[in-house]
């Protein structure tokens, strides 16, 4: 592991959560899984390229027959997104919410990673019953002609 992913480690064990190594083939780079709660997210380092990037994996399965319309939503949502961005595969229906860092010093700390971390969550969170309408198939009154 490198002192990327040893700072978001590091933090993530601090803040309580329960973490898994996940196999990655590329060399120079790590991930892991963290879960705290229902909360669940993916931190991957490229310490090649001073990265840090931790996605949310969203709870809500998306049957394939909603995924248009929820990545039309995600879509809207991304718009103007400041921080981050939602992501769907379309082949799974898996939804992550992604942030990152660049720093050219890989020695980053807790300063760094706990905004990178809480944004991402927050995000997630905030947005989350919307997401999970969309993809039951009732559409927040201010999104209905538009994607009906």
């Amino acid at each position: 592991m490198g002192p990327m992913a040893d700072a978001a480690r590091h933090f993530l064990v601090q803040d309580g959560w329960t973490l898994t190594p996940v196999e990655e083939r590329a060399r120079g780079r790590t991930a892991f899984t963290a879960e705290k709660g229902d909360r669940r997210v993916l931190v991957r380092s490229r310490e090649d390229a001073g990265q840090l990037i931790v996605y949310s994996v969203c709870r809500v399965e998306v049957e394939p027959v909603m995924r248009q319309a929820v990545g039309a939503f995600l879509m809207r949502l991304n718009w103007g997104m400041p921080f981050g961005n939602f992501e769907l595969h379309y082949p799974s229906g898996e939804i992550r919410f992604r942030t990152s860092l660049t720093s050219a010093d890989p020695t980053i700390g807790d300063a760094l990673v706990r905004p990178l971390v809480r944004a991402n969550v927050s995000t997630m969170d905030r947005y989350l019953a919307d997401i999970a309408a969309v993809a039951g198939g009732t559409l927040p009154p201010d999104l209905s002609d538009a994607l009906g």
